[in-house]
């Protein structure tokens, strides 16, 4: 049920996207058909991962979201059928950990926000470890995802997808916050490039 309704939005999302935007996708559109992948993104807008779940349609992407957006039981239940797991982002959230790292070790694919929240800036750059552990803990490899544009009307907005970065066996060895955080600083120099 939640697939069919993730498929549903989007395609009558993605439409509207066209209409109100020009979008265009550069670099490499080959995105694994099957097997986990985490796509990480800079984050400028709050339609991010809409325009991602309309353009990166493959498969379905599952994102992190801030709980907040659960405390209305409307919106709560979809963003529940789309694959939504609720963070705390204010405490080490032990539930949607788990709930991560279940998804990438059973092969589903996690949308995430380095950053972990908006930034408009190029100067606040600063990554989260949040990344690096769910990638290191799982073996996923990682595709870095670039977002440009303004999103005002009718403007253009580019998605470029990077080649796909595969963890360093040094890093493999030693799963410590230091080389989550090695991993996710990493990713976020190849969004910024």
């Amino acid at each position: 049920m939640r697939m069919n309704l993730y498929k549903l939005l989007t395609s009558i999302i993605k439409p509207i996207f066209n209409i109100l935007y020009k979008v265009e996708i550069k670099g490499n559109k080959n995105l694994p058909s099957q097997g986990a992948y985490i796509v990480a993104s800079n984050h400028i807008h709050n339609f991010d991962p809409v325009l991602l779940a309309c353009f990166l349609k493959e498969r379905e992407i599952h994102y992190l979201g801030k709980k907040e957006l659960f405390k209305y039981n409307f919106f709560a239940k979809i963003f529940d059928r789309v694959g939504v797991i609720p963070i705390d982002r204010n405490k080490n959230d032990i539930n949607a950990i788990k709930k991560v790292l279940k998804l990438l070790k059973t092969g589903g694919v996690l949308g995430i926000f380095p950053q972990g929240t908006r930034v408009k800036s190029e100067e606040q750059d600063s990554a989260k470890a949040g990344l690096g552990m769910f990638s290191l803990k799982t073996n996923t490899p990682i595709i870095p995802v670039r977002i440009d544009g303004d999103y005002k009307l009718f403007s253009k907005l580019t998605i470029n997808i990077f080649d796909i970065y595969e963890i360093p066996d040094q890093y493999k060895d030693v799963p410590n916050q230091e080389n989550y955080m090695n991993i996710s600083n990493e990713i976020m120099k190849i969004i910024k490039s």
